[in-house]
């Protein structure tokens, strides 16, 4: 096989992009990930991976922005090990970690630790949500509204409260650049109001492939209790559609339960199952 690390994220995205659109949901996060990369200006660190066969087919893509994880593809075990090989031999800086939705986490992070002597500790655990009917809660007080600039304070407040209370283990990044594209691309950014008060928040990706997906729903511990978090994300999915949107979509950890059931209540469905490994110098 051959493994080709792309540094041309236009020709990247050009090669791969037909390839991920076959697999609308599964592949929403590394599609936006490019894309975002492309809208905000490409990151040098960046490591945008292209697996082919033998006879030239692309077989597999791997996409890492510091400080996230390697995110993989759907892989063959043998294809992720040969693709931790290369890694291993190419790239100098340890990786934080590696993502994904299947078998090829585990034999990835397995042969990469065994070539470079590193220690592996699990990290969150998914379950990956596509929207079927949905159904929106009734009798909760309030109103969706979109964020602004003026808002900008607070959403960064409260993204980095997500963070901190969602992955605790993991490097928050900077949530800036991420807020600012929102609110430079509009309709990314939502607010659950009552009574002019902002209760609760998520935001959303860019639409890829017709899909939207919800994430960093969060509410403040004193507002919780209220249905202030399902009545944003029905919100929310509902004006997505009315945009046009195809498919809506989030990810859950498999470890809370009030999240799987609230989802679950508003009509999402569980198609896949993720899960990432960190890795840290013995």
């Amino acid at each position: 096989m051959l493994i080709a690390l792309e540094s041309d994220l236009r020709a990247f995205a050009e090669r791969v992009d037909p390839w991920l659109a076959q697999e609308p949901f599964r592949y929403n996060v590394l599609r936006t990930l490019i894309a975002g990369q492309l809208r905000s200006g490409i990151d040098p660190d960046a490591l945008w991976v292209r697996v082919h066969s033998d006879d030239g087919d692309l077989i597999a893509v791997a996409v890492q922005t510091p400080p996230r994880a390697l995110l993989l593809s759907s892989m063959t075990p043998h294809v992720a090990e040969a693709l931790a090989d290369d890694l291993a031999g190419r790239v100098p800086s340890l990786l934080p970690g590696v993502d994904g939705l299947g078998p090829e986490v585990d034999a990835f992070a397995h042969r990469y630790a065994h070539r470079i002597g590193v220690t592996l500790a699990p990290g969150m655990t998914t379950t990956l949500y596509r929207l079927g009917e949905l159904i929106a809660p009734a009798g909760v007080a309030g109103a969706l509204r979109e964020a602004t600039v003026d808002d900008r304070p607070l959403v960064l407040e409260w993204v980095s409260a997500f963070s901190a209370e969602a992955v605790p283990d993991e490097s928050p990044g900077e949530p800036a650049p991420q807020v600012d594209s929102r609110l430079a691309y509009g309709g990314l950014l939502w607010l659950w109001e009552v009574d002019g008060e902002p209760v609760s928040f998520l935001w959303l990706s860019a639409p890829a492939a017709g899909v939207v997906r919800i994430s960093a729903v969060y509410t403040p511990p004193d507002q919780r209790g209220k249905g202030y978090a399902g009545a944003c994300v029905a919100a929310a999915a509902a004006r997505s559609y009315e945009r046009g949107a195809t498919g809506v979509m989030l990810y859950a950890d498999r470890t809370n339960p009030t999240s799987n059931a609230l989802y679950r209540r508003l009509g999402f469905e569980g198609i896949a199952e993720g899960r990432s490994v960190l890795f840290s110098r013995r």
